[in-house]
């Protein structure tokens, strides 16, 4: 029988797998997404559930004590991110 740390690495192993190809595959689909005729709301609405989907895959650690400086950094990581996703939704209206 395997211990409970070699079932722990082949599980994560295996997940960090499938995660990575659906990342990937979340990430093309944002680039073919596109309105073709729909209302803005629905486009929106599908639009919003990939990505948001695509942000739940990218889990990033907690950080419990934050300088200015990173505080600063970490908003501008923010907008930029922002940013990414208008241009996105922006570049498949109609």
């Amino acid at each position: 029988m395997k211990s409970s740390k070699e079932i722990w690495d082949v599980l994560k192993k295996r997940y960090t797998v499938a995660n990575r190809a659906s990342n990937f595959k979340l990430n093309k689909e944002t680039y073919e997404i596109a309105q073709n005729g729909r209302s803005i709301g629905e486009y929106y609405t599908q639009s919003k559930v990939v990505l948001d989907e695509l942000k739940n895959l990218n889990n990033f650690p907690i950080v419990t004590s934050v300088s200015t400086k990173m505080r600063s950094y970490f908003e501008a990581v923010k907008k930029q991110k922002e940013e990414r996703r208008l241009f996105k939704f922006l570049n498949g209206l109609d």
